[in-house]
């Protein structure tokens, strides 16, 4: 049963529900909980977002079966001490984004078991010892709060349970020596703190567990390689936005079974030969956001058959396509690419590339790449760089072309779907240039110098689902030229010179649309007729001086942006308040 984002202050009447298992009461206004009043056969309660201050113990002990509990975004500011007559047991137990300032004694004096407990986004400043005794904790969640330190002893009684713990967000300096209890732990999360050291033996204890370690966004100026050569099973290692400038082939000693490997936003400045040899099953690189400058021959070698994803974007400190240095990668197509047979994903964003060679990317090689993302470079693109392959996007935003690249984007053909040309220079758009593109699904057009479009532009692409123009200074026949697109959902008009609504044709798929940043004064009930079903309409930046009349003709309209327009009415004066769930007015003018 839901019955959330309503106004109810309490529950009156459902214990009479007998076999009911969810009850979801999030985003109302309640207090406090009478127990009485929900039946015993709940298995999962969420009150999330309320105004609740303490903690529903009484629930719990009232006989309650629940096994999952939300208790997410309230005002409980602490944990009874509290001893259930009959020992609990609980699945999982949410009470993050409250106040909570500690956990001083044992959770529950050990009365309550809990599976899975979230308490970040609170404001503990330290967690003392054995509080989580005789809970059997297997996932506790503590990041986004002020932590400085946690006991030694703060493990205590689940040394054996706890498989998952995430420390990101807080205060720390050091890793806590209080892990060296746990043995069974296989995901450990502990970004964005001030760590800038890893102690040799800090994952010694559950070594021959650990599957995933996060490190991101702290100080560490190289790879803790002597601390991770015994995790033997590590498969995801994240290193980014620290400030390691050498990666070399003895950092990743022992890591075998690395499947992925994230070090972007570092500062790295070169790669070594064989510098991914003990990581023979690599799948998943990221490089971006470095200055790289210089790259070895024989830096990819050795995971030319694995990898699958390669993400250098603002990464390279070079004009020319680096073909000659992912030529091992038999997951990355082109002759550099030619040795990256499994590649799914490329990402070359933000660098200096001025020009891709052709056949870089191979048919026979690269049957399983999907995605290229180009954008932020200064590219030429010739007719046969994506011959033959079954790419679904492209990203080639924010480049310096004048006009589409038709050509190669034709030699795709019928399994793209995502185009990305925003941010370049083009002036012309005309329909000989989507033949080949038909099943395109979304087409971004924002922010070109584009300022007529004809007609029938867009008539191949009968499929389109969303359609970006914003930015553009625009002069057409509006009606025209989305005729033949009635599958259309995202409509983005935002900048492009409109002085009153145009005339659309009938979209009855239409869920959304962007008239931001335009001079329309007001919207005519004629020209809404055809877009009946909006869910989102956006006017920001406008200068509509009087909320438009036309609430009556949007029955389904959730989402209403009329920031910064020259209103000068009240909120009150909206129509079926009720129904929206968004309405944004800022800077109104009373």
């Amino acid at each position: 049963m839901f019955l959330g984002e309503n106004h109810l202050t309490g529950v009156e009447g459902l214990e009479v529900f007998q076999r009911l298992s969810l009850l979801n009461l999030d985003r109302n206004q309640i207090r406090t909980l009478d127990h009485a009043s929900l039946p015993p056969s709940l298995h999962t309660l969420s009150l999330s977002n309320n105004l609740l201050n303490q903690f529903p113990w009484e629930f719990l002990e009232s006989g309650s079966r629940v096994s999952w509990l939300y208790l997410r975004d309230n005002f409980i500011n602490t944990i009874p001490l509290y001893n259930f007559k009959n020992r609990k047991k609980i699945d999982k137990l949410d009470l993050g984004e409250n106040s909570i300032g500690q956990v001083s004694q044992v959770l529950f004096n050990g009365t309550l078991q809990v599976r899975d407990l979230n308490l970040e986004l609170n404001k503990l400043v330290s967690v003392r010892g054995g509080v989580f005794k005789g809970t059997e904790l297997g996932r506790v969640y503590l990041s986004q709060n002020r932590l400085k330190s946690i006991s030694d002893e703060t493990f205590i009684g689940v040394e054996d349970t706890l498989e998952y713990l995430d420390l990101g967000g807080n205060q720390l300096q050091i890793v806590p020596k209080a892990l060296a209890r746990l043995r069974k732990l296989k995901y450990l999360y502990i970004p964005s703190n001030n760590i800038s050291r890893i102690d040799n033996d800090t994952f010694d204890n559950f070594s021959s567990t650990l599957s995933a370690l996060s490190l991101s966004d702290n100080r560490l100026e190289a790879v803790p390689f002597e601390a991770l050569a015994a995790c033997k099973k590590l498969s995801h290692l994240n290193m980014g936005y620290n400030h390691i400038m050498q990666i070399t082939e003895e950092d990743f000693i022992g890591l075998e079974s690395l499947d992925t490997l994230l070090l972007m936003n570092n500062r790295i400045v070169e790669l070594h030969p064989n510098t991914f040899r003990q990581t023979p099953k690599l799948r998943e690189l990221s490089l971006s956001f470095n200055k790289i400058s210089a790259i070895d021959l024989e830096a990819f070698t050795d995971v030319q058959d694995s990898l699958e994803s390669l993400e250098v974007s603002f990464g390279l400190y070079q004009e020319e396509f680096p073909e000659i240095y992912l030529k091992p990668l038999k997951s990355l197509v082109w002759s550099s690419l030619y040795t990256f047979k499994n590649l799914q994903y490329l990402n070359l964003d933000g660098n200096r590339i001025t020009h891709i060679p052709g056949g870089v990317f191979h048919s026979n090689i690269h049957k399983e790449l999907k995605d290229i993302r180009i954008s932020y470079n200064h590219l030429s693109i010739p007719r046969d760089a994506f011959q033959n392959t079954k790419l679904e996007r492209v990203d080639l935003s924010n480049n310096d072309f004048v006009v589409v690249p038709s050509g190669a984007l034709g030699e795709v053909g019928f399994t793209l779907r995502l185009l990305d040309v925003s941010y370049n220079q083009i002036e012309h758009v005309d329909a000989t240039m989507f033949p080949e593109t038909p099943l395109l699904t979304g087409l971004n057009l924002c922010y070109n110098k584009l300022t007529t479009l004809a007609d029938n532009v867009f008539d191949p692409l009968t499929g389109l689902l969303r359609l970006e123009l914003c930015g553009n200074r625009l002069r057409t026949n509006y009606k025209a030229l989305l005729n033949r697109l009635s599958s259309l959902r995202e409509l983005n008009l935002g900048e492009v010179g409109l002085r009153s609504l145009p005339a659309l044709p009938q979209l009855r798929h239409l869920v959304s649309l962007n008239l931001s940043s335009n001079a329309l004064t007001d919207l005519s009930v004629g020209a809404i007729m055809s877009i009946t079903n909006l869910r989102t309409l956006l006017l920001s930046k406008c200068r509509l001086a009087a909320v438009p009349q036309v609430w009556t003709r949007l029955p389904l309209l959730k989402h209403l942006d009329l920031t910064y327009n020259p209103l000068r009415v009240s909120f009150t004066y909206f129509p079926f308040k009720f129904r929206y769930k968004n309405i944004l007015i800022q800077n109104l003018v009373t």
